[in-house]
């Protein structure tokens, strides 16, 4: 399957689990909470996770060089598990019903976060630019004011400081 069917069927099965939460909700009477999820990351990102970060960290590790696409200008953003965990208590406390978007407000570019992963992990790795697939975002952003506003939640790890335990990991992990 190419990368456009792929995120295509991805988006479908958010779409669909956020209609059948609104309708299970309308029919029952229950109170749905629903977060919708953009880039989590953890510190033991699982092998093979198709995680951006954690894909950059064990690829320098691993073979030496990061492979930046295009120029490295799509704009991204993380947010770490431990965010993530702590918004998902303040939502199941809460009131606020219906779906509603969890992330990181920082925005950061793809060369951004190879010169971090590289700075991090060997400062004499090269970057490799390569042609930009045609179907790549460009930008992935969470509208998350809802989750400021109604839960009083915001991401607090910075793409500074989240990758270390990530590095760390990863290198006793592929020693």
């Amino acid at each position: 399957m190419n990368t456009v069917g792929l995120r295509i069927c991805l988006e479908g099965v958010k779409c669909i689990a956020e209609m059948l939460g609104v309708e299970h909700e309308r029919m029952h009477g229950a109170q749905i909470r629903m977060e919708l999820i953009f880039n989590t990351c953890c510190l033991r990102n699982v092998k093979d996770h198709l995680g951006l970060l954690s894909n950059s960290i064990e690829h320098a590790l691993r073979v030496k060089h990061l492979s930046v696409y295009g120029q490295g200008c799509q704009m991204s953003r993380f947010c770490y598990l431990a965010d993530l965990i702590e918004c998902v208590i303040c939502l199941m406390k809460g009131d606020h019903c219906g779906p509603i978007n969890l992330g990181n407000p920082g925005e950061f570019t793809i060369l951004q976060l190879a010169k971090l992963v590289r700075a991090k992990v060997n400062p004499q790795l090269e970057l490799i630019e390569k042609p930009l697939p045609q179907d790549e975002l460009l930008q992935r952003q969470p509208v998350i004011d809802l989750a400021l506003r109604e839960l009083g939640w915001q991401a607090t790890v910075t793409l500074e400081h989240g990758p270390n335990a990530t590095i760390a990991y990863f290198k006793e992990a592929l020693c």
